[in-house]
């Protein structure tokens, strides 16, 4: 029996475990002798959001669902992270019915874990169903014309984290959370608009 042949006919599960070590081993004995690569793009992300003034607010636009949830979730859930942990006030907006729902649980569950207020720290401004150029044309024009209600139903008048927004110019970002790339960038005289694909 050749040597080919004898790799052949071992059993798989052995050579799982043998790749398993061979990856783990490394990373358990020195985890510091690997470096963490940041690349420009997140740096930029993180600079802009870390320059957001206070008196304004970021526009999270979320088009994902439950088939990339794997992907966009921790996404969105580092974003809305961030933004609690900087004290920068933030509104998700989504454009698929089951990533409204799956988004509003991400903000919802971290809401409990920072000690952060619905409706004073974040709002939900629920499922739209565009089109999506149209209604963030209508966002930046007149806020609580275009969205009226919240993801529970609640007035946007009556949401004081919205008291003083009315069209673009509270707004510091847009930050898009989607598989696919559906918003562009932003044009002149826009708020800055920062990608998360």
């Amino acid at each position: 029996m050749s040597f080919v042949q004898r790799l052949q006919s071992i059993d798989r599960r052995i050579l799982y475990i043998v790749m398993a070590a061979v990856v783990a081993v490394p990373l358990i004995i020195q985890p510091s002798a690997h470096p963490s690569v940041i690349f420009d793009e997140v740096q930029g992300a993180y600079d802009t959001l870390n320059r957001i003034p206070k008196d304004k607010i970021v526009l999270i636009s979320t088009v994902w669902s439950a088939g990339t949830e794997a992907e966009n979730g921790p996404q969105t859930e580092a974003i809305m992270r961030h933004l609690f942990r900087n004290g920068t006030r933030f509104a998700v907006v989504s454009w698929d019915p089951v990533g409204a729902k799956m988004t509003y649980d991400i903000g919802a569950d971290l809401e409990k874990k920072l000690g952060k207020r619905y409706g004073v720290d974040w709002v939900h401004l629920g499922y739209n169903p565009g089109p999506i150029s149209a209604v963030i044309s209508g966002i930046g024009k007149n806020f609580k014309r275009q969205l009226k209600t919240d993801y529970r139903g609640q007035s946007l008048d009556k949401v004081p984290l919205l008291k003083n927004v009315n069209d673009h110019r509270q707004i510091a970002a847009a930050v898009e959370i989607t598989p696919s790339g559906t918003l562009g960038r932003g044009s002149p005289g826009s708020p800055q608009d920062t990608m998360c694909r």
